[in-house]
């Protein structure tokens, strides 16, 4: 079985990897930039650069894969980034992915709240769960809570960068970065 990681080189998105390879199956990993692709070769990964939010966005990474596994987000945006751009190349990633002949398709998401219709990257995953939903492939949706490590860091905690190559906060993030720099002073003594 091929399976597709689109968002391989994010935290979630790398031990996905792995566990997939551990586990036997054939994984492709999609990056935006081949210089972050850090140690998925080296486990077995088979990387290709893709950008979703382009004109042909992962078309071609889909060929001849059973599995989409999305952990990508916008959650933290690099300069330059189109958000309006960027959710709707995850959408047309569910139409090219029945195109192809996917078979299951796998979206990681955010547990619901009663202001999410009010925040655009909650809105933009509840939509995107109603694309998944309606195709015609196999799907699971996992909701899952925020992720500690996002959130300690955003309280000005180093904790979640100590020795992790696929950092979530140490993302290219215009916004994190100038986030981690203003909280930084906030936990010195007991981080």
């Amino acid at each position: 079985m091929l399976e597709l990681v689109v968002g391989a080189n994010g935290q979630l998105g790398f031990r996905c990897c792995e566990e997939l390879v551990r586990r036997g199956h054939q994984v492709r990993g999609s990056v935006r930039s081949p210089e972050r692709a850090g140690g998925l070769a080296s486990v077995g990964v088979d990387v290709v650069t893709a950008e979703p939010a382009s004109a042909t966005g992962l078309g071609a990474a889909l060929s001849g894969v059973d599995a989409v596994l999305l952990t990508a987000n916008s959650a933290a945006p690099r300069a330059g980034d189109d958000s309006t751009a960027t959710q709707a190349g995850f959408e047309r990633l569910v139409t090219d992915a029945e195109r192809a002949g996917v078979r299951r398709y796998c979206l990681v998401s955010s547990a619901h709240s009663r202001v999410e219709m009010h925040v655009p990257l909650e809105a933009g995953k509840r939509k995107l769960e109603r694309r998944v939903t309606t195709s015609s492939m196999e799907h699971v949706i996992l909701r899952l809570p925020p992720l500690m490590e996002v959130w300690l860091a955003l309280v000005g905690s180093s904790l979640p960068l100590r020795g992790e190559a696929h950092a979530t906060v140490g993302r290219p993030s215009p916004f994190l970065r100038s986030f981690r720099k203003m909280s930084g002073h906030w936990s010195r003594t007991g981080d």
